[in-house]
C-alpha cells in the first residue's frame, strides 16, 4: 500500500513574500505562543549547538532548535540556524537557516522553509512585544539600535509599528559603513525620522528611551548601565554584552530562565557570579498572563533576554506555511513522502 503525502518546499522569495505583508500579524502570532508556552501547551528542549570547538571556524556556530507547539497551532518542527561572523568580511549574511515543520498526528514532514526572515520575524515581534508590555512610557520618542545588522533593522521596524511616536533613532556599530547603510535603508522607511549615527554604545545608550542590542559579540562589553535614562527598556538581543554588574542592576525578564541561563550568556555570567536566579524576575509570558507585573519599580532600567525559543519559529512558519497553501504559493513535492507499508 502507497501513501503520499506532498511536502511544500517554500524559498525565500515566497516566505518573504508572507512576512513582508505580516508584521502585525506576527506579533499576534508570537504573542499566542508566549500564552501558550505559558500555560503549560509547549515543550521545547534545550538546543544543542555544533561550535568551533566541534571543527567549525572560530566564532562560527549552528543551532538546531526543536519544539512542539500546542494550542491553536498543533504543529511540530525543527530549525537549523548557523551564524558565522567572519561571513561579514565575505560581504555574506552572517546568518542563514533552514526549518522543517510535522504533522504532529503522523510525523510526516509538511514543509520545508528557507528560515533566515523566520528567525528574524520571531525574533523582533518578540523584541516589540516585550517592549509594549515592559516600557512605561506608552509614547516613546528615542530609539537605540546598538548593531546595525539585518536583525536589528527588523527590530526597529517592529518596535517602530509598537510606537508610532517615536521621532528619533541613534545607531551605533563597530562598522561605521554599516551604520550608514542601516541609516539610509531606515530613512526609506520612514520619512521624517530623525537619525543620528552614534560613536560609541554609551553614546547609543545615553540617547535611547527603548534600546535594541543585537550584535556579534562573544563576551561582555557594557559595564554598567549608568548612562541609560531612567526607566529605559533594553531589548537583549544577542543576549551576551553586558557584564554580570550591569544584568544584576536591572529589572530582568526572560523568555525562559532555564534557556537563556547556559552557553555564557550574559544571565548565566550573573549567575556565575551571584550564586542565585533571583535576579530574574519573570518569564515574558508570566507578565503576558497576569502573573507578574511589567516592571519592578525598585530598578531604573528593565532588561529582556530573549534565547530564543524554537516555538515561536514553529508558530511563525506554521502561519507562513498556511499562507502560503491559501495563496498557492510555493513548490509540492508529491513523491518526498512516498512510504510503502509492508
Amino acid at each position: 500500500m502507497t501513501n503520499e503525502l506532498p511536502l511544500r518546499v517554500l524559498g525565500s522569495a515566497d516566505v518573504r513574500q508572507i512576512l513582508s505583508k505580516s508584521r502585525s500579524q506576527i506579533v499576534d502570532v508570537v504573542r499566542s505562543a508566549y500564552v501558550s508556552y505559558g500555560r503549560g501547551q509547549a515543550c521545547v528542549p534545550h538546543a544543542p549547538f555544533v561550535t568551533s570547538s566541534d571543527g567549525l571556524g572560530e566564532r562560527a556556530r549552528i543551532i538546531a532548535l526543536p519544539a512542539f507547539l500546542g494550542g491553536e497551532t498543533n504543529r511540530v518542527g525543527i530549525k537549523w540556524i548557523a551564524s558565522f561572523p567572519d561571513n561579514l568580511e565575505r560581504d555574506l549574511p552572517r546568518a542563514s537557516a533552514l526549518m522543517v515543520l510535522n504533522c504532529t498526528a503522523t510525523g510526516r514532514a509538511l514543509a520545508v522553509l528557507e528560515a533566515t526572515e523566520v528567525s528574524a520575524y520571531r525574533t523582533a515581534a518578540s523584541a516589540a512585544l516585550a517592549a509594549a508590555e515592559l516600557h512605561e512610557n506608552p509614547d516613546p520618542r528615542a530609539l537605540g539600535i546598538l548593531g546595525a545588522g539585518p536583525i536589528n533593522l527588523t527590530v526597529a521596524r517592529f518596535v517602530l509599528d509598537a510606537f508610532p511616536g517615536i521621532s528619533q533613532v541613534s545607531i551605533s556599530d563597530l562598522r561605521p559603513e554599516r551604520s550608514r547603510r542601516f541609516a539610509a535603508t531606515l530613512e526609506e522607511d520612514r520619512p521624517g525620522l530623525s537619525i543620528q549615527l552614534q560613536s560609541s554604545a554609551e553614546e547609543c545608550m545615553r540617547a535611547s528611551e527603548i534600546l535594541s542590542v543585537a550584535t556579534t559579540a562573544t563576551s561582555p562589553h557594557i559595564q554598567n548601565l549608568s548612562t541609560c535614562p531612567d526607566r529605559c527598556t533594553i531589548l537583549n538581543i544577542s543576549l551576551r554584552d553586558f557584564a554580570p554588574s550591569a544584568i544584576l542592576a536591572a529589572d530582568n525578564i526572560v523568555d525562559d530562565l532555564h534557556h537563556v541561563c547556559r552557553k555564557a550568556t550574559s544571565i548565566e555570567l550573573a549567575y556565575d557570579a551571584s550564586k542565585d536566579t533571583s535576579f530574574v524576575r519573570a518569564n515574558l509570558s508570566d507578565v503576558l498572563l497576569g502573573q507578574a507585573p511589567p516592571r519592578s519599580p525598585g530598578k531604573r532600567v528593565s532588561i529582556f533576554s530573549p534565547f530564543g525559543l524554537g516555538m515561536l519559529d514553529v508558530a511563525v512558519a506554521d502561519y507562513v506555511l498556511r499562507e502560503c497553501v491559501r495563496q498557492g504559493v510555493g513548490i509540492d513535492v508529491c513523491d518526498f513522502n512516498r512510504g510503502d507499508s509492508m
